[in-house]
């Protein structure tokens, strides 16, 4: 099992982050500086998104995940990378938004598990990449949270996207 943590502080207070980082959108990706790759988002009940992504810097690795959310500050995700249609590892996400002055601080933790030997030593030859690109997804969030809601911002704003009820 593969585990990595990461801990960013947000420029909004818990609610506004929380909307902001649980409305699931296809554009999320340019929001965070993304130029490639396609999101799929399905909502499939009023707590519930499947979010299929691509992997930019590992295009053949295809990353599907079904969010539950847990307002007002957590969600969680459950989800399979997958490879060339082959299954190569499961994993959980943990997100947590706790107040912290200035704002909020989002901790993500990350547990994948590969279902074989082989898919073991293709994730731990990855892990490295693919951990820096997952840090640096948190780094991209935060700045486009300031761009998109400016610092110190307490309501979200509007989405175009309404989840189903």
């Amino acid at each position: 099992m593969f585990i990595q943590t990461i801990s960013r502080d947000l420029p909004v207070d818990v609610g506004t982050a929380y909307s902001w980082l649980t409305d699931f959108r296809a554009d999320d990706l340019t929001l965070v500086g993304e130029s490639s790759g396609s999101r799929r988002v399905e909502w499939v009940g009023k707590d519930r998104v499947r979010v299929t992504n691509p992997r930019p810097l590992h295009p053949h690795i295809l990353e599907d995940t079904m969010m539950t959310l847990r307002p007002p500050d957590r969600w969680t995700g459950e989800g399979i990378f997958s490879s060339r249609n082959r299954r190569v590892a499961t994993y959980t996400l943990d997100y947590q938004l706790t107040p912290c002055p200035g704002g909020s601080r989002i901790t993500v933790r990350l547990e994948v598990t590969p279902v074989s030997l082989l898919a073991r030593l293709a994730v731990g030859l990855m892990w490295r990449t693919f951990a820096a690109e997952h840090e640096d997804n948190y780094n991209d969030i935060v700045a486009g949270m300031r761009k998109e809601l400016g610092e110190g911002a307490t309501s979200p704003s509007p989405v175009p996207h309404v989840r189903p009820s």
